[in-house]
């Protein structure tokens, strides 16, 4: 999941907690598609540590990316959506989870993801 911004997005930081969606291995709570052969797995109930949000601007697209933090999906709808779009891509077989940005954790959103400082697999 990569995390598209506008250059003018600023980072916000949790009022409450936020619930959120992430799509992972059905057997081991592990991110379905870890990039550049990072592996993460997540924890019932125990928050991530606390990573820095990087940003990367693309001035020639006059656009921004979000490449390293926790992403997540808005709603179930979009972990559902990635799920089917990306169906051969995922490896092993790949569920949704629920989760939740806790109040006070830095994060960016943009219409259809968020990428946080840390977050907390709840279901």
């Amino acid at each position: 999941m990569c995390f598209d911004a506008t250059k003018t997005l600023r980072a916000k930081i949790a009022k409450k907690d936020i619930i959120c969606w992430k799509v992972l291995a059905e057997d081991n709570f592990a991110y379905c598609r870890a990039i550049k052969g990072v592996k993460f797995q997540y924890f019932v109930n125990q928050l991530t540590d606390t990573v820095c949000l990087k940003r990367n601007r693309l001035d020639y697209l006059h656009e921004a990316t979000i490449v390293e933090g926790y992403h997540s999906f808005k709603t179930e709808y979009g972990a559902d959506n990635d799920i089917n779009e990306n169906d051969g891509f995922h490896l092993p077989p790949c569920e949704k989870h629920k989760f939740i940005i806790p109040e006070g954790a830095k994060y960016y959103e943009n219409d259809k993801e968020y990428v946080s400082s840390t977050i907390m697999l709840i279901d």
